[in-house]
């Protein structure tokens, strides 16, 4: 049997947003989950107006959606951007649903990331909530104002008598194991789970729910189609008014869409790593001219980031090559300032602690100009001004000579 008092726990533990209102609007109810949504706490909620929790822009359209409410049109789809307690703004997709014999309204809502605003058959579309009003007093709930909340969540909700056998299954929950109310029958509730954390549920989840009231857990459901899908559960003990045990519920959310995305998250992080590193790669090339001349090229923009790798680079690349000479070349640069100046001097005299010299080619009329006005000393930092006449003084320097096609010696001058 569904008590009231099982409802009501399972109504405080949801994770969706769960409330009821009177017919003006105001909140009578609210689960704990507005608190972690919008920062109000139930207490604070009761007595406010639902659409002046709303970004005024949206109130005017989310009072059109909720006049269109009747017994003709029993239930009302939204999405509005709520104010939350600090200000912030956040999206949530809103239901409104006639309580069958009585004026209360169910509202479920949850948050959305999609900014759009859905569209329903019912005509339902982006709204907000209704001017401030208050009530003297909170009326006390009938069952069948909880019974409506579990029924419009989206999360699995469910309850089993001592036996294990299934005695309510809300329309979500059914649509996910795919079951009917006719397929409730002997259903026990390890037909949901797959074996391993069925046994999870009975031997662990079960008794530590009745000792500590409720027993969370991350484990399996199975579908209609024997998939199992990731869920975050939670389990309680149901009571009657004797306090006697009489059941157990339990509240199951689908991770499978967290679980893709952080799945996908991790793909995306692994690919912008690999493409960091191959776009490091192609911003310090170093290009071997012979055992012991290399060529770095610098192409582009040259912000502190990247002058770090560049440095870095060719420390590592001279060492490793034991070069004698690195040429460095600026021809596709954009830009020289007083920073880049300090870049070079800083590689030329690192490499010189590392027994290698340096030559700069590629200066361009402009960039001499723009370095004597800068009034920077290259110092010893051999300069040239193309990379053709740079690799031919590196040669002398180095006193190598390069092989042509059939293998004989030759120097270029």
């Amino acid at each position: 049997m569904i008590t009231q008092s099982s409802l009501e726990r399972m109504f405080q533990l949801a994770s969706e947003l769960l409330a009821t209102m009177d017919p003006s609007g105001v909140l009578l109810e609210a689960n704990p989950a507005w608190h972690r949504a919008l920062g109000f706490s139930p207490e604070e909620l009761r007595g406010k107006s639902l659409v002046a929790l709303m970004e005024p822009d949206h109130q005017a359209k989310a009072l059109a959606v909720l006049s269109r409410l009747s017994p003709q049109v029993p239930i009302v789809f939204a999405k509005s951007q709520f104010v939350r307690k600090d200000a912030r703004r956040i999206w949530l997709s809103w239901t409104v649903q006639l309580s069958q014999g009585d004026d209360i309204r169910v509202v479920y809502a949850r948050e959305s990331s999609d900014e759009q605003p859905e569209r329903r058959s019912d005509g339902g579309s982006t709204a907000g909530p209704m001017p401030s009003s208050t009530v003297p007093g909170s009326p006390v709930l009938e069952p069948a104002a909880f019974r409506a909340l579990a029924d419009s969540t989206t999360d699995f909700v469910g309850m089993a008598d001592l036996q294990g056998r299934a005695v309510y299954l809300n329309p979500a929950g059914r649509r996910i194991v795919g079951l009917t109310d006719t397929d409730l029958n002997n259903v026990s509730i390890a037909h949901f789970h797959p074996p391993e954390y069925a046994a999870i549920v009975v031997n662990e989840g079960l008794p530590q729910a009745v000792a500590n009231g409720a027993w969370t857990h991350d484990g399996k459901l199975r579908n209609g189609n024997g998939k199992q899908i990731p869920v975050s559960q939670v389990v309680m003990p149901i009571r009657n008014a004797l306090g006697e045990l009489i059941g157990f519920g339990t509240i199951m959310r689908d991770l499978s869409v967290i679980t893709q995305f952080q799945t996908m998250e991790q793909e995306l992080r692994s690919q912008q790593e690999s493409l960091r590193q191959m776009l490091h790669a192609m911003a310090t090339p170093i290009i071997p001219i012979t055992e012991h001349i290399v060529v770095m090229p610098l192409i582009g923009n040259l912000d502190t980031q990247r002058a770090e790798q560049f440095l870095q680079a060719a420390l590592e690349g001279a060492q490793s090559r034991q070069a004698k000479v690195v040429i460095i070349d600026i021809t596709g640069l954009r830009h020289i300032d007083t920073s880049v100046a300090a870049l070079l001097i800083r590689t030329a005299s690192a490499l010189r602690l590392l027994g290698a010299q340096s030559i700069l080619t590629g200066v361009r009329a402009e960039i001499a100009r723009t370095l004597v006005g800068l009034g920077v000393e290259l110092g010893s930092i051999h300069t040239q001004g193309t990379l053709q006449s740079g690799i031919a003084q590196a040669i002398r320097l180095s006193g190598e000579s390069l092989l042509d096609s059939g293998g004989r010696r030759s120097s270029l001058r």
